[in-house]
């Protein structure tokens, strides 16, 4: 994938989703015989498992994608809306976590101006350095700051760089993407027992 994106207005969005789904297993099932005389019970109790595993995983998402990119957790929260939507039915329990973003600004990657205002930039932590030719820092009257460069010869107007979003840094990493679903799986099971015992024991 390109890792550096030219953009005019830093606007492109993208998405992706993130699914745990567990059928009719020994792990449903026993939680379910366990807590038969507890009204909202067994529902209750998977609801706050699938909750707490969507929480774990976005948190384990962030901490795999920084080993990866150079990038802060602050950016990842400010450039990235997450949504975990669980759904709970009769022997089945499902999560969906959805990552919505824009690209970060190229500025907030691993990205060094030197004193004769050359930049360059690394965004993943296993590339080169590279050189960016052309390309200048520049304040906005906004306030805002980031790595720019002109689109013609003439002074205006210019395009600021950007790197990925995050939902393209997971799209990409199919590896990553079965270390996701891995760690909610296991995850997801935990949680499960915990819950069931937290019900039983009055502390839900």
């Amino acid at each position: 994938m390109n890792d550096v994106y030219g953009l005019s207005g830093g606007e492109a969005r993208s998405a992706i989703s993130v699914s745990i789904t567990s059928g009719p297993t020994d792990a449903l099932e026993r939680a379910k015989n366990m807590l038969a005389g507890i009204d909202k019970g067994f529902r209750n109790a998977l609801g706050a498992a699938i909750r707490r595993t969507g929480t774990s995983t976005r948190a384990f998402i962030a901490k795999e994608i920084r080993q990866e990119y150079f990038v802060k957790a602050s950016d990842l929260k400010k450039h990235t809306s997450v949504h975990v939507k669980p759904d709970v039915g009769n022997g089945y329990a499902r999560v969906e976590i959805r990552f919505t973003g824009t690209h970060i600004p190229l500025l907030e990657f691993d990205t060094h101006i030197d004193r004769s205002g050359r930049v360059s930039t690394r965004v993943k932590r296993n590339s080169s350095r590279s050189t960016l030719e052309d390309a200048f820092l520049q304040t906005m009257p906004t306030g805002h700051r980031g790595i720019f460069e002109r689109v013609t010869e003439d002074r205006t107007p210019i395009r600021e760089f950007f790197g990925p979003s995050i939902p393209q840094m997971l799209s990409y990493n199919t590896e990553l993407q079965d270390r996701i679903a891995e760690h909610a799986q296991e995850t997801f099971e935990k949680r499960l027992d915990h819950e069931v015992s937290a019900v039983l024991n009055g502390w839900r």
